[in-house]
């Protein structure tokens, strides 16, 4: 069985939001101005791994290669994409400058529409499309569908309408926001592996293994589970320094030689050791982090943006110096903090308290004066928000603000009532306790502090 053939889709005009409706807090943060906001979208719950299963079953498997004198992309693969729950049709986007070729799946029979000119949560996307596939009855959930893709096209710059990303002679960044492959929103968590070929002379890199397997080829494998992020940077042309900090290898890759260089690498050991003070050694061992800065001479869309995967490759924004190293506290957070599942509540324990625990190191940094602006502008942004955190997958939960506000406000509020080294408690307790859901955070709080418990959960 297989999907109705290219000759056979349909194209039509916009259609209804439909189920995109709880994702607008995904689709906002693509614009988004704050490095760390964008930063991070991408904690994966820890200790997950592509090679066991579990709830990570969605898998990309693609053979890609790119030019980035001229911009053309070829990319054939398999997805195999399973339902977390019953799915009346699934949505995928795809940049609009890749022309299908082939997409057939095994399968019940599945009806193929794709839709151009779209709007997603109001925001016209006319260089991004729609890929509805709708079977005649639901899938349940478990139920798997196998892709097989073949596309190709030319990518510019122009193309890229959703975020950060840039395709140049010299420097590439094909990112989640460039929809370079079949993005699946409503179901974000994948395993991807990417083999790769450019052109001689330049190199690859991305988060978790990159290895080079032949003349111009490069296998990408993130080897855990990532928030629907798989993205790779290519140049001939790369500066790069490396530091050892004991067991933590650091690799800063730059456009060209960068003169804030030290203060990075001594913000990044720094930090790392600030929280390993606090929490021991993080998950696993021989930890590396990947950093991509592109210095400003890079186009890059959206250039105050930055993102992270798996906590291990870190793409800086192109902003003042205190908001890339306040953004990179809280992307090394993450080493150790990644446990709520993203969308939920849950996803309090990586996003809220990994801003909450950068705030504290930024105050170490910078000064009382700098932690009490940054405090006070975050509870200022937690008021004007309408809904409380437990409504985050909810309409209208706003993911950003209540994540990266109104949580380490309410942080903060516990902080201030029993005091920093019971919250250190609370959270070892967490951890060593391998807790991942923000109820079971409470319940841990309420065990010794019931009354704060209570006026955390208020302020939630």
């Amino acid at each position: 069985m297989s999907f109705a053939g290219i000759g056979q889709s349909e194209t039509r005009g916009s259609s209804q939001f439909g189920k995109y409706e709880k994702l607008a807090p995904f689709v906002r943060i693509f614009s988004a101005a704050s490095a760390m906001i964008v930063g991070s979208l991408l904690s994966t719950p820890a200790g997950a791994s592509c090679d066991s299963d579990g709830d990570f079953p969605n898998i990309y498997d693609l053979d890609a290669s790119f030019s980035p004198a001229s911009g053309e992309l070829s990319v054939r693969g398999k997805m195999v994409l399973v339902a977390d729950a019953e799915t009346a049709s699934v949505e995928l986007l795809l940049n609009k400058a890749m022309h299908l070729e082939r997409f057939a799946a095994t399968g019940k029979p599945v009806k193929m529409a794709v839709e151009d000119d779209i709007e997603i949560a109001g925001q016209p996307l006319p260089r991004t499309r729609r890929i509805t596939l709708t079977p005649a009855e639901p899938f349940n959930a478990g139920e798997k569908l196998e892709i097989d893709l073949q596309y190709r096209g030319r990518l510019t710059n122009d193309d890229i309408e959703l975020g950060r990303g840039a395709v140049s002679p010299d420097w590439t960044e094909l990112t989640f926001e460039s929809v370079w492959y079949p993005i699946w929103l409503a179901e974000p968590l994948v395993c991807s592996t990417v083999d790769l070929v450019l052109p001689e002379g330049f190199d690859a890199i991305g988060p978790g293994t990159t290895t080079q397997i032949g003349p111009n080829r490069w296998h990408l494998a993130p080897g855990a589970p990532v928030l629907g992020r798989i993205t790779f940077a290519a140049s001939n042309s790369w500066t790069i320094e490396r530091r050892q900090f004991g067991s933590l290898s650091v690799a800063l890759y730059s456009a060209v030689p960068e003169p804030r260089a030290p203060q990075i690498f001594g913000t990044v050991e720094g930090t790392y050791a600030y929280y390993q003070d606090l929490f021991g050694a993080p998950d696993g061992s021989d930890k590396s982090i990947t950093l991509l800065l592109p210095n400003g001479e890079v186009a890059l869309k959206q250039a105050n943006q930055s993102y992270s995967t798996n906590g291990d490759f870190i793409a800086m924004d192109q902003s003042d110096p205190i908001v890339q190293l306040d953004a990179l506290n809280h992307e090394v957070a993450h080493l150790w903090w990644s446990s709520g599942r993203s969308g939920t509540p849950d996803e309090f324990l990586s996003e809220s308290v990994s801003e909450y625990l950068a705030m504290r190191r930024g105050g170490q940094i910078w000064g009382d004066d700098w932690l009490r602006q940054r405090r006070a502008s975050s509870a200022n942004r937690s008021v004007a928000i309408p809904s409380s955190l437990r409504q985050i997958d909810g309409p209208g939960g706003d993911r950003q603000g209540l994540l990266y506000d109104r949580g380490p406000t309410a942080l903060w509020a516990l902080h201030d009532r029993i005091g920093e080294a019971a919250v250190d408690d609370i959270l070892r307790s967490v951890r060593s306790s391998h807790i991942d859901t923000l109820e079971g955070f409470l319940n841990e709080v309420e065990r010794e502090h019931p009354d704060p418990a209570r006026v955390l959960s208020g302020e939630l």
